[in-house]
């Protein structure tokens, strides 16, 4: 049975974001686990105790939970393109900004 051309133009436009998804949800899935491998030099680097550590993961956790609901809300709300751009413009700011960080506080 011959597709309809509409079908084959939004196969085209959706591979793409297809693609990008899958790459962020990899990037997003490393850089989780790269956190536990990456907790005893924290540890050091930050004069930190195991439970200000832990405090501190689970402060990540609780956070990533509540966004999950917020953007679900917003993807409803706005156009997904933009959810996404908005979303990866404040993942980089927050990863960026983790290189100012100094200790607990």
């Amino acid at each position: 049975m011959p597709r309809a051309p509409n079908e084959s133009v939004n196969s085209r436009t959706f591979a793409p974001a297809l693609a990008l998804l899958a790459i962020s949800v990899l990037i997003n899935y490393v850089d989780r686990g790269n956190l536990s491998i990456a907790a005893p030099l924290l540890k050091e680097e930050l004069f930190i105790s195991a439970s200000q550590l832990g405090f501190l993961f689970s402060a990540f956790y609780w956070t990533y939970s509540a966004c999950i609901f917020v953007s679900g809300w917003l993807t409803d709300r706005f156009h997904v393109y933009s959810v996404f751009a908005a979303g990866f413009t404040v993942w980089s700011l927050a990863t960026s900004a983790t290189a100012l960080v100094h200790g607990f506080s």
